[in-house]
């Protein structure tokens, strides 16, 4: 690999035999996936966000292999110092065809796989590794609550939360919620998967959401009705419009 550190872009070279389909980025760290569902990462390691298996304040600056045991990963997001994989349960070659947003799922009866690693001060890596402070190597999310057989098909993460889009177009968020950034009424920071809020008054009461963006503490979600619903602190022309003094608390159109 080449690397180059400066004010113009430069050409990475990996040595890996895969094609390369794309990449996440956190805080001074990066996630490549390739064609195979293998996950390569380098950059800032400070807490152990490559998933390598090492801890170092050292960076990395060549691509190496996250440590999933062979599982092949179809979706990614980083927060800051954390981030959260999705494997095929199947473990099929990933390709466009893998998710049917209609409901249904390769391997039917074996949901997607999700891991954190990195951070949890605030339980961004999903609960199921209690209140540690952070891991270097991946470990699974708690999906026994009410996140249990859901067939997840979209994360995108913030700062210190993830929010995860289901095949039936259901959210579930877990980590930071001191802004309102999980949509479920409250501020109170969760260390596994809640369902955001969806009953009347809340903006996804019987919407299904195609996907969503997030910010530091905000989201933003396309519905399949074409609507555009948001919750978090996103108030600078939101709350003046609806005379709200604080972020809201449950999605809003």
């Amino acid at each position: 690999m080449t690397a180059h550190a400066g004010a113009y872009p430069a050409t990475l070279t990996t040595e890996t035999t895969n094609v390369l389909t794309g990449v996440v980025a956190g805080d001074m760290f990066s996630f490549i996936k390739t064609t195979g569902g293998r996950i390569l990462s380098l950059g800032n390691n400070t807490f152990g966000t490559l998933g390598n298996g090492f801890f170092s304040t050292v960076p990395f600056p060549s691509p190496m292999e996250v440590m999933l045991s062979g599982q092949k990963t179809f979706a990614i997001a980083s927060g800051g110092s954390f981030s959260v994989l999705v494997t095929d349960a199947c473990n099929y070659t990933i390709n466009t065809t893998t998710v049917n947003r209609t409901g249904s799922i390769l391997c039917p009866g074996s949901p997607p796989k999700l891991y954190g690693v990195g951070s949890n001060n605030v339980g961004q890596l999903g609960g199921s590794t209690g209140n540690i402070t952070y891991t270097y190597v991946p470990v699974p999310v708690d999906m026994t609550g009410p996140i249990n057989g859901q067939h997840v098909v979209e994360v995108k993460s913030g700062l210190g939360y993830t929010i995860a889009v289901t095949s039936t177009g259901k959210l579930f968020g877990w980590g930071n919620n001191t802004a309102g950034t999980l949509g479920d009424n409250s501020v109170t920071n969760r260390f596994a998967p809640v369902a955001l809020y969806d009953t009347y008054p809340s903006a996804l009461n019987q919407k299904f959401i195609n996907t969503i963006a997030c910010g530091s503490t905000w989201c933003h979600a396309l519905s399949s009705t074409n609507d555009l619903i948001y919750w978090g602190s996103l108030c600078r022309s939101k709350c003046f419009q609806f005379k709200l003094t604080n972020q809201p608390l449950v999605p809003l159109i």
